[in-house]
């Protein structure tokens, strides 16, 4: 089996299906760009960007872990609102 070492510079460079393999675990994990990753959340890239508690890796371009985003939707799913 051959693992995929994953650089900096390679980051968002492919062109498939949003999916990169994790060089430290051999398996699987989806990474999302910038845009896909607003999209995948219905907010605007630019909502996105300001938002200091969702975690990404920077690089050209950011690039955010779908299990990031997903466990900062549940997060503010269930956050009080104040009015």
């Amino acid at each position: 089996m051959k693992v995929e070492r994953l650089e900096r510079s390679d980051l968002g460079r492919r062109q498939s299906s949003g999916t990169m393999a994790d060089a430290a675990g051999g398996g699987a994990t989806a990474y999302l760009t910038t845009p896909e990753a607003a999209a995948y959340l219905r907010r605007s890239v630019s909502w996105l960007l300001r938002q200091p508690d969702i975690p990404h890796l920077r690089g050209n371009p950011n690039v955010y872990k779908r299990a990031d985003l997903d466990a900062w939707f549940e997060r503010a799913r269930w956050t009080p609102r104040m009015e």
